[in-house]
């Protein structure tokens, strides 16, 4: 329902507005959004050099989780050589 609003010698008619993120929000199926379907994946190699990657150890990723050791993301200058994107550290998980 619009609201009617006087500023002085014109009316003005505001309209409320649902953002395009509200909308997806409202679209989206209640079992989607649950905490526990998004867990990030500690893979265990390096995507460049191969190398071993322990989950409580050091690693960096991409936003996409592209992720390369400590010595392979310095090299590349913090950025990641499939999307482009910011390589920044991994969170460590206890084993």
């Amino acid at each position: 329902m619009p609201l009617i609003v006087d500023i002085g010698l014109t009316y003005v008619e505001l309209r409320p507005t649902v953002t395009v993120a509200q909308q997806q929000l409202d679209a989206e199926p209640e079992d989607e959004k649950d905490e526990e379907d998004v867990v990030l994946e500690m893979r265990t190699r390096c995507e460049r050099c191969d190398r071993d990657l322990v989950v409580d150890g050091a690693a960096v990723i991409c936003s996409f989780e592209c992720t390369f050791c400590v010595d392979c993301a310095e090299s590349l200058q913090s950025r990641c050589p499939n999307c482009g994107g910011e390589l920044v550290a991994r969170p460590r998980r206890q084993t």
